[in-house]
């Protein structure tokens, strides 16, 4: 992965109100970062199965 691929994405995460940047420099998803988080849980956990059945 090239140095620039976390930064460009982690601006773009910012631009659409999903990741924020703390003070202290850390990143932390936002409110809506952390509904989405919530949401993509059932497709993460569908994904394990597949994965586990193709193995």
């Amino acid at each position: 992965m090239s140095s620039s691929v976390l930064p460009t994405g982690l601006t773009e995460l910012r631009g659409t109100d999903i990741a924020e940047q703390t003070p202290g420099g850390a990143w932390q998803p936002t409110p809506l970062g952390a509904d989405l988080v919530t949401a993509m849980g059932p497709l993460l956990d569908w994904s394990r199965v597949w994965a586990e059945r193709r193995a």
